[in-house]
């Protein structure tokens, strides 16, 4: 039996338990934060939740039906070369974050485009269904998937007495790399989904633009930068080869700079409107987050 699990593979020590609450916190944190933060938009957009179900639609249609199966299917191909060299492995997150920038900001067009038809487009529908977008991509990735490996970590003391000696240190191998990580990384994913989501608003705001000044270049400039990011702040680690704690922060640094520019670009593309009459509250309230001209770039 493997001595990694310190035998016999029993209660969980102090530096895994610490693992364990980072996870769910960070669960906890990616399930709560999209719908608090609506709660608290809300009364000031005047906009009702079917836009924020927009969003959330629209993601889970062009990224998990229809691009993740995609990107599976060709990895299988692609798979053995990809790990021949940096250069190849670099080309091919290069395609997925084109991808990734194509199918999502094409998603979002379509929502605008045929969900929101006889609907008048505006600034304010724009948030609440850029944080539909932005915010199921977190409760699924983070909220989800952080609590299906809580779960999956805790099942291993109960089952692996029925595994075989070359079983189990097969798995002490596989689980190694997660209990080496320092006990706060997987705070991390919390912390990058409270960004993430103001960053996705942001390109919502900007595939707005498209109905808003009728030109079709906001769609392809959209695309573009969430490509571009998506390459830099994933691949800045590989290309750099950056080791240790900067592997990590590194990424997060650039993403809180990205953020940066995303809350300016909202803040500039704001305009007063009409309360909206989808919005089940009282008619006689404000309907906009902020106000301001029009100072669309």
């Amino acid at each position: 039996m493997s001595v990694f699990f310190n035998r016999p593979f029993r209660p969980l020590t102090p530096y895994q338990m610490v693992i364990f609450v980072a996870l769910v916190v960070a669960a906890i944190f990616a399930l709560l934060y999209p719908i608090v933060l609506v709660f608290v938009a809300q009364p000031r957009l005047q906009v009702g939740w079917r836009f924020f179900a927009y969003g959330s639609f629209i993601f889970i249609l062009f990224q998990l039906v229809t691009r993740i199966p995609l990107v599976l299917v060709a990895q299988t191909f692609v798979g053995p070369w990809i790990q021949l060299s940096t250069a190849l492995a670099m080309g091919w997150l290069a395609i997925l974050a084109l991808t990734a920038g194509l199918f999502e900001e094409v998603g979002r067009y379509v929502g605008y485009r045929w969900l929101m038809k006889r609907d008048t487009k505006t600034w304010n529908k724009a948030i609440m269904y850029g944080m539909g977008h932005g915010g199921i991509e977190a409760i699924l990735l983070i909220g989800v998937g952080n609590l299906i490996t809580v779960a999956g970590l805790a099942s291993i003391p109960g089952t692996v007495g029925t595994l075989s000696p070359e079983q189990q240190d097969l798995l002490a191998q596989q689980l190694a790399p997660i209990y080496a990580l320092p006990d706060w990384i997987p705070l991390l994913g919390g912390w990058e989904r409270l960004w993430a989501v103001i960053f996705h608003v942001a390109l919502s705001v900007m595939v707005f633009q498209v109905f808003r000044h009728n030109n079709i270049r906001w769609l392809w400039l959209a695309i573009a930068i969430h490509a571009l990011a998506n390459f830099v702040v994933v691949g800045v680690g590989s290309f750099f080869q950056l080791t240790g704690l900067s592997s990590y922060l590194i990424p997060q640094a650039l993403m809180f700079f990205l953020v940066l520019a995303s809350l300016w670009f909202i803040w500039r593309c704001r305009e007063p409107q009409a309360p909206d009459d989808s919005f089940s509250g009282s008619s006689s309230e404000q309907g906009v987050l902020v106000t301001g001209t029009d100072t669309a770039p």
